[in-house]
């Protein structure tokens, strides 16, 4: 357990490159930066229909061994957690969307406001959970461990890029500090076994739903200058990858 605990810190602390080197390496690829950005959108979106889907299944047979009584409800309950998971920080975006499109652009870039607390707030606790589940990934081995965080570290670069498009300077002067810090305090909470193993997998599912909507948000059609074709190599090659090992 220490072993893994130790992974899953090294791996919380290579996430964290991505809020915290993330400006720099937008200006270092500026010339290509929304083909990379909608390839690791497709990344995070393989990781989860790949990997992920047939791992729900398999909690979802523990949970309802776990619940006994409430079969029912467990059998269903997993994947009702992945859709509020879609749901919740599908409405977060939209939300802030429309509080930026009422404002003026000086309003919304310079400083904080609420839409960028409410915003910023909603993926500190995303972070945090998202570190928190590297001690589980850790606990399954090597390339658990690998597949997800290299999956979580392109996730977080689309994340990164998309409030600091929304944010600006708000978001460069303080979000991506607490979005990094939130990674490595999650994978500690982590460490400390908060959570039981039934909740864990409902965390789990929770977490997956937002992983999906956050990253084909970036390929909507009305999200100008993305590259859909570049969304689909990342995710065809992803996918790839994780059939082989």
């Amino acid at each position: 357990m220490a072993g893994d605990g130790v992974w899953a810190l090294a791996a919380a602390a290579i996430l964290t490159a991505a809020f915290v080197w993330g400006k720099r390496v937008r200006a270092l690829t500026s010339r290509f930066q929304r083909r990379w950005l909608s390839a690791a959108a497709g990344v995070s979106v393989a990781y989860v229909f790949v990997d992920v889907l047939p791992e729900l299944a398999v909690r979802r047979a523990r949970m309802v061994h776990a619940l006994g009584g409430e079969l029912f409800a467990a059998e269903k309950r997993l994947y009702v957690l992945a859709l509020a998971g879609f749901l919740i920080y599908h409405a977060l975006g939209r939300f802030v969307a429309r509080s930026h499109a009422a404002r003026r652009e000086e309003e919304t870039t310079q400083r904080p406001d609420g839409a960028f607390w409410l915003h910023v707030g909603g993926f500190i606790l995303y972070c945090l959970l998202i570190g928190y589940l590297l001690n589980d990934r850790a606990s399954l081995g090597v390339w658990p461990l690998v597949a997800y965080a290299a999956a979580m570290l392109l996730h977080m670069a689309v994340i990164d890029s998309e409030l600091d498009r929304e944010h600006g300077a708000a978001y460069d002067r303080m979000g991506h500090w607490l979005l990094a810090f939130s990674l490595p305090a999650g994978c500690l909470m982590g460490l400390a076994e908060l959570l039981p193993v039934v909740t864990l997998s409902r965390v789990f599912a929770f977490v997956m739903g937002g992983v999906v909507v956050t990253s084909t948000a970036a390929e909507t059609p009305d999200n100008r200058g993305n590259r859909f074709e570049w969304f689909v190599i990342g995710a065809a090659a992803y996918a790839a990858l994780l059939l082989l090992i």
